[in-house]
């Protein structure tokens, strides 16, 4: 921040923007319960991102089975928790939360394992449009570099060219961006600061790097 301040890992940074984008709740109590949805979202990173960007042949199949019953558990908790709030689309109502793009991200790594995984939880399907439908976000998802190969040989198409996941592009087309790294989870805070990329206005400076145990995956999305 500003050249001084280095913020890592993803929920310390996504939290860190909530309040300047307008997506975290001025009641604490509900605060709390965007928090926990968030935490939840983040429980999936560990199984699904390895499984999508890494994972290939029999490993990747072996992997992908073993997670399905787990995943199923938890998207079911997400629909029970979208009922509860039935005055709007996403997570806790009509109003979006950093928490619904955690929960957005997560799920669709998990759709390149079974696109057929929302057949039976129609909230969740309608969570997942309503986030598509913000401003931004289409625009967003129609510029990522598009991830091909899952489960054979996995790789990002960036300027037309394949590259292997985890690779960091220093030229990708992105309005707001000036470096953008190529690992697919960085879709969470992608997604999050393009959606309400107006409310950061003002804050210019701001440099996010995420990682997990084994490489960097968000890598500097530089918002000007």
């Amino acid at each position: 921040v500003d050249n001084e301040t280095e913020i890592t890992q993803s929920g310390a940074i996504v939290r860190f923007l909530a309040p300047l984008t307008g997506t975290m709740p001025d009641d604490r109590l509900l605060a709390a319960k965007v928090d926990a949805a968030f935490e939840a979202s983040q429980a999936m990173f560990r199984p699904l991102n390895p499984i999508v960007n890494f994972a290939v042949g029999d490993d990747f199949m072996k992997r992908r089975d073993g997670l399905m019953d787990g995943l199923l558990s938890q998207l079911d908790d997400f629909e029970r928790l979208l009922n509860r709030t039935p005055d709007g689309d996403f997570m806790f109502g009509a109003k979006p939360f950093y928490c619904d793009f955690g929960v957005y991200h997560h799920i669709s790594l998990a759709l390149m394992l079974d696109q057929d995984l929302l057949a039976n939880f129609p909230a969740v399907r309608r969570m997942m449009l309503a986030v598509e439908g913000l401003n931004g976000v289409k625009a967003y998802l129609d510029s990522r570099p598009e991830l091909i190969g899952v489960g054979i040989q996995p790789q990002m198409i960036i300027n037309g060219a394949s590259v292997p996941t985890g690779v960091i592009a220093d030229s990708l087309p992105h309005a707001a961006t000036g470096r953008f790294c190529s690992g697919w989870w960085g879709l969470l805070l992608g997604l999050f600061c393009q959606a309400l990329f107006e409310h950061l206005e003002g804050h210019a400076g701001l440099i996010f790097c995420a990682a997990d145990d084994q490489r960097c995956f968000d890598g500097g999305d530089i918002l000007r």
